[in-house]
């Protein structure tokens, strides 16, 4: 039920349950850790204005390129100047 309501929020466009959900994503608190989503909700927040994802982005473990998935840490960067 979790899920689907905070999926229902980050769907709606709001930065902060995106942040949420992808903070749940990468650590796996609906089943198996995505990470590939969670940079996707991680990055869709922080282009929203949401200084957790952006900070998610620029000092979690989202540096260079973990299972298979490049981050931009450009992005972040860029983001974390502008937050």
């Amino acid at each position: 039920e979790s899920r689907r309501l905070v999926t229902a929020a980050a769907e709606a466009g709001l930065p902060a349950a995106m942040a949420h959900l992808g903070w749940c994503e990468a650590n796996g608190k609906f089943g198996e850790r995505d990470e590939a989503a969670a940079l996707g909700w991680y990055e869709r927040a922080a282009r929203q204005g949401s200084t957790s994802a952006v900070e998610a982005l620029m000092y979690g473990e989202w540096s260079g390129v973990r299972d298979g998935v490049q981050f931009n840490t450009r992005l972040a960067r860029e983001m974390g100047t502008e937050a």
